[in-house]
């Protein structure tokens, strides 16, 4: 599954693609190798595709509740804990697409480090990946985040309650959201570099931010895109 990708990535290197395409290019490669491989095995298997989805979703679900049953809260905490976790499966299951586009981008990423580090300790030096700090994602992806937004809350909000179209507006919203967190990473290590702090104290920062407040990092990746943060704290001599 991992082949494919793997020779684009090497082809990038070879051929000086821009980052950018040396990350895209590998990661619809992965998706589409991903979807051959599981259609294959489900057709090798004799394996009905949509009932073994079905199977997967249960047994999560199953586990998420029988965790907050063992916690020995009150029912009516139980109870409520229990329908936010459906309600989130039932989001997740709807992203799927997005959410599985997002992951392919970051194994691609790791993939193209790992084959980059292995170059240099062979002594077969490529381009370098840019540092997330020089990261800069364009404007227009807060934008996309906006469109997805106002398609999710506005077409409610107009009395336009068609479930494709909220679909669609998650899965556009979230797309934004992505790309505007890395954004939001990009830029906080940035300033955080520039302050010297340690890379311990950055990766608890960021997997605080992560985990509490990953909104915040949303925030911070659109703020820098208007504001250029930046610059202004290189303006400031930090």
């Amino acid at each position: 599954m991992y082949a494919v990708p793997s020779i684009f990535v090497g082809l990038g290197f070879r051929n000086r693609w821009s980052p950018l395409k040396l990350i895209l290019v590998p990661t619809l490669a992965l998706a589409v190798t991903t979807i051959i491989t599981l259609l294959a095995s489900m057709s090798v298997m004799s394996v009905n595709l949509q009932t073994s989805l079905q199977s997967i979703e249960e047994e999560i679900q199953n586990a998420f509740i029988e965790t907050v049953k063992q916690q020995s809260l009150p029912p009516e905490q139980t109870e409520l804990y229990i329908q936010q976790i459906q309600a989130s499966l039932v989001q997740i299951k709807r992203m799927i697409v997005t959410y599985a586009f997002c992951a392919f981008a970051v194994t691609s990423y790791i993939l193209a480090r790992f084959t980059a580090y292995i170059a240099k300790r062979t002594n077969n030096p490529v381009q370098p990946l840019p540092a997330i700090s020089s990261w800069q994602i364009p404007v227009w992806t807060a934008g996309v985040l906006a469109v997805g937004l106002i398609i999710i809350y506005g077409s409610s909000f107009v009395g336009i309650h068609n479930e494709l179209l909220t679909t669609v507006g998650m899965n556009i919203a979230l797309f934004g959201a992505f790309a505007c967190g890395l954004n939001g990473i990009a830029s906080l290590l940035g300033i955080l570099e520039g302050y010297g702090v340690s890379r311990v104290l950055k990766n608890y920062y960021y997997s605080f931010l992560y985990v509490m407040m990953p909104v915040s990092l949303v925030t911070f990746g659109v703020m820098d895109m208007f504001l250029d943060l930046r610059s202004r704290f290189n303006q400031r001599g930090y």
